[in-house]
């Protein structure tokens, strides 16, 4: 029987329209494994536009904000696209957008860790009787 295509769907396209939360975590390599990632949906640690989500099957749709209380951290991403398959990690990151500043984080991290270095390459540098 042939699978009904999702009105949604553009003609010709392979991709779905919507994809389960589960699979979408998994594929854009928030999580490493499917299951990790039923069970933080299951749990209740996934939102999706600010309502709690607790189906592992629950459909996205691109557009979608989904947040994501990770152990240790908090992701807030837009759904940009979905895949059919887990690829590479490069491919995993072009299916969602951070909205949680997380790259002007990374940015302020390295400006910290480079003058971090230079302040102590300047300490290094001093003669022994100036350090303190």
């Amino acid at each position: 029987m042939a699978r009904k295509r999702d009105s949604a769907e553009p003609p010709g396209s392979l991709l779905p329209a919507r994809q389960r939360i589960d699979l979408f975590i998994w594929h854009a390599r928030l999580l490493r494994t499917r299951s990790a990632a039923a069970e933080l949906v299951r749990e209740g640690h996934a939102r999706v536009n600010s309502l709690r989500v607790t189906q592992p099957g629950y459909a996205l749709k691109p557009g979608d904000v989904l947040t994501l209380a990770l152990p240790g951290r908090t992701w807030i991403v837009r759904v940009e696209a979905f895949s059919e398959r887990r690829g590479p990690a490069e491919v995993g990151r072009t299916l969602y957008t951070r909205l949680d500043g997380a790259e002007a984080e990374a940015q302020a991290d390295e400006t910290c860790i480079a003058l971090g270095r230079a302040a102590f390459d300047r300490q290094a540098l001093a003669p022994k009787a100036n350090r303190h």
